[in-house]
Parts: structure tokens; sequence; C-alpha cells
């Protein structure tokens, strides 16, 4: 991963707020940064900035249709 991307990785949001129904959720933490949203085999999960292979935790949705928003 480049240095750049890096950068962008550790600086994730850490609380995000679902637009649809207006419940906050707090970004798990993995190797000191929070995790970013992503869509791997059709599932939402939480990823390690680092990448999926050093972690990765499913999303558990709130509501039917989750649209989150960085805060």
């Amino acid at each position: 991963m480049k240095m750049e991307n890096r950068k962008n990785y550790q600086n994730l949001s850490k609380q995000y707020v679902c637009q649809n129904c207006g419940i906050a959720f707090s970004a798990p933490m993995h190797c000191g940064h929070a995790m970013h949203i992503a869509e791997s085999n059709g599932q939402t999960e939480w990823n390690c900035w680092m990448g999926p292979n050093c972690g990765k935790v499913p999303f558990e949705a709130k509501c039917d249709s989750p649209s989150l928003t960085p805060v």
C-alpha cells in the first residue's frame, strides 16, 4: 500500500450516522485506527485500514437500508 493511501486510511472517521434511521455507530478500532466500511462477497463489513486480511468485523445494520455518513 502506498504511503499516501495509508495516511488516508489512518484518518478515517470514528463515528458514523445512518441517514435512514438516525442511529449513530462507532467504528471498531484495529491496528490503532478506525476501521472502514467495505463490501465483500455481497456482505458489508468493517475492514482494518491495513486491509481485510489484517482484520475484519461483520457490520450489523440497525435498519433495512443503512446509509452511513461519517460524523
